[in-house]
């Protein structure tokens, strides 16, 4: 399908509730992210058949059988911020209920992932990750809720349309709920800005704030990842042309907050993905420990290359000096969905597709930014730009193969010398 045919989240309201048709209550959908157990079960991580417990905001006293009873997901909702769970019932006599339990309605999460990697309690023998038994259509008809394949396990639920059935076990067990996490360090694949992990964005714990906004690395073990990513290997510079000068690591908890709330938004607006990652870009006047704050990413360049910044965006002049450094940022962006000359345009139901998206992408291996808090300046590089400055065949060589025999650029005519001609013929 077009993804931009598909409803944000913040989009998605009441009358998607059971709708059929909505993509998230197809079987073969598989999640946006692995679930773990402790984790909030969220619209990210929800499946059917998932195996859960009851969460943090859980506000149905013991209908799941007490603490510790582990239930199934028996049905998906179609807005994604509720779930039908089926608990084994240990009282004889008292049928299987199946609750309709919060995933973020009202942000609130009321149940947290179950154990993971159980011996099978159906069969007793391999591992079993869920509680989805396959029996066939024929079979399911003749299966109820309530029914025990044997003293480990019990059928909480059956889908006769799909042939299976939803069996939890009935060992109690602990799994504590993982606590709140926070970004830290390099990591592009932290969740802490996505929900339910909704708490102030933390500086990471690497940061030292005692000594002021900008942090010279250079010669640490984290001024080397950074020149790792900044030098040849993949599209990087040559350590001959651009000697680095220093490298200062910023270090403002204002801009960081900025940084945070754009990403959420980012997240929750492209279905939990973020899509983070650390890139380069030039930004137009140099940044130092004055003007940190007056940093905007909108319409700024990046790109995973730093030849490509250099070439394509740096500001490079004749007969510049050598001793004049030059700036490059490694920044942490979000970024999110990218706009591309395919998607422009309007949608089917008439919405802007750019709004939408979250950049935008600008030639090979080149994007820019549509918001001003899309990007956090994280290291400030300061390098010596000793290469010739790229002549119009070097510019070629970069973008893309050059041509042999091609025909000259615009010149003045020859007979009025006024105007611009393509071609010159000469007599």
């Amino acid at each position: 399908p077009n993804a931009n045919e598909r409803l944000l989240p913040g989009q998605v309201r009441e009358h998607l509730r059971g709708d059929p048709s909505s993509p998230l209550l197809l079987p073969h959908v598989a999640a946006a992210r692995t679930a773990n157990a402790g984790d909030a079960v969220t619209i990210d991580n929800v499946q059917l058949g998932m195996l859960v417990q009851r969460g943090r905001d859980w506000t149905d006293g013991d209908d799941d059988g007490g603490p510790d009873s582990t239930g199934v997901v028996v049905k998906l909702d179609g807005d994604g911020t509720y779930a039908d769970v089926a608990f084994p019932t240990r009282t004889t006599g008292r049928p299987i209920e199946t609750l309709c339990c919060r995933i973020g309605a009202s942000n609130k999460f009321e149940l947290q992932v179950g154990p993971c990697g159980l011996r099978d309690y159906v069969s007793g023998e391999g591992v079993r990750t869920d509680g989805i038994l396959w029996v066939g259509k024929e079979a399911a008809f003749g299966i109820a809720a309530g029914h025990m394949p044997n003293q480990n396990c019990m059928v909480v639920g059956v889908d006769e349309p799909l042939g299976m059935a939803f069996v939890a076990p009935m060992e109690r067990m602990r799994v504590p709920a993982l606590p709140k996490k926070a970004i830290s360090g390099m990591t592009s694949g932290s969740s802490s800005f996505v929900s339910p992990n909704g708490v102030e964005a933390c500086p990471p714990s690497s940061w030292q704030l005692d000594l002021g906004p900008l942090v010279n690395v250079l010669n640490t073990d984290e001024g080397s990842e950074v020149l790792e990513l900044f030098y040849e290997g993949s599209g990087g510079l040559k350590r001959r042309n651009c000697p680095v000068k220093s490298i200062q690591r910023v270090q403002d908890t204002w801009l960081w907050g900025c940084y945070a709330q754009r990403r959420q938004r980012v997240s929750n607006e492209n279905w939990g993905i973020e899509n983070e990652i650390m890139a380069f870009m030039t930004v137009p006047d140099e940044l130092d420990a004055s003007n940190l704050r007056a940093f905007r990413s909108s319409g700024n360049r990046f790109s995973a290359k730093s030849s490509v910044v250099h070439y394509k965006f740096g500001k490079r002049s004749q007969g510049k000096s050598s001793a004049t450094l030059s700036q490059m940022l490694l920044c942490r962006i979000a970024v999110g969905r990218v706009l591309n000359e395919a998607g422009k345009g309007t949608t089917r139901n008439g919405t802007p597709a750019a709004t939408k998206c979250h950049s935008e992408a600008v030639g090979e291996d080149a994007f820019a930014c549509l918001d001003g808090c899309a990007a956090y300046p994280e290291y400030i590089i300061s390098y010596a730009d000793e290469s010739a400055p790229p002549s119009h065949a070097a510019t070629n060589a970069h973008n893309s193969p050059v041509k042999r025999n091609c025909r000259s650029e615009s010149k003045m005519c020859v007979v009025c010398l006024e105007r611009s001609v393509r071609y010159v013929t000469v007599p």
